[in-house]
């Protein structure tokens, strides 16, 4: 278990926060597994949930965190519910690593609904 992961009880304690309608929080940085552990892509579920129902995020950093196709895929649907967002990267994660790239696809889709300017995605697939 790494050390530093906040985890499901965590993540979903700091994503409930962020979705409280009063959040102002702008920019958000949970880098080096602070997230989720390796191969445990079903933490990100919760967490992405709650994220859908902030409305304040427009920087946010998931980078190095084991995001894989599958873990992307929950937080596509999140991203799309997040209007306001401008900045993503999901650098050094795992995308592309199973399930033939549906992560990417997922995302690409996602970001479609926001005004999102730049998404960093470099040296994943790493292992």
């Amino acid at each position: 278990t790494e050390t530093s992961c906040l985890g499901i009880r965590g993540g979903r304690t700091l994503a409930k926060a962020l979705a409280d309608e009063s959040c102002t929080v702008q920019v958000l940085k949970l880098r080096s597994h602070a997230l989720i552990e390796r191969g445990h892509h079903y933490q990100l579920k919760p967490f992405c949930e709650w994220l859908a129902r902030n409305e304040s995020l427009r920087v946010l950093s998931l980078e190095s965190n084991y995001i894989d196709d599958f873990a992307a895929e929950h937080l596509a649907k999140a991203l799309a519910r997040m209007p306001k967002l401008q900045v993503v990267d999901l650098s050094w994660n795992s995308l592309g690593q199973n399930n033939a790239g549906s992560g990417y696809r997922a995302l690409a889709r996602s970001l479609r609904h926001n005004d999102v300017r730049k998404v960093y995605v470099g040296r994943n697939c790493w292992e």
